[in-house]
């Protein structure tokens, strides 16, 4: 299992296969990788909404400050 992910597209499919149930091993199992490295992706698509959470929180409280 020496094959590396590293696109987004192919991190977020991953990411989506996930939270619509799949096990972390079966993903791993149809990408030849192994279960720590979609550990490792999940874990980092998730800091990644946060991140994008995070900045709509900003935008919209920049734009109501820019309302009012």
């Amino acid at each position: 299992m020496a094959k590396k992910i590293s696109s987004w597209e192919d991190k977020l499919l991953i990411y989506n296969l996930y939270k619509k149930g799949y096990t972390q091993k079966k993903i791993a199992a149809l990408n030849d990788v192994s279960q720590g490295t979609i550990s490792k992706i999940i874990k980092e698509m998730e800091y990644e909404k946060q991140i994008h959470d995070l900045k709509q929180i900003r935008n919209n409280q920049s734009e109501r400050l820019l309302i009012e």
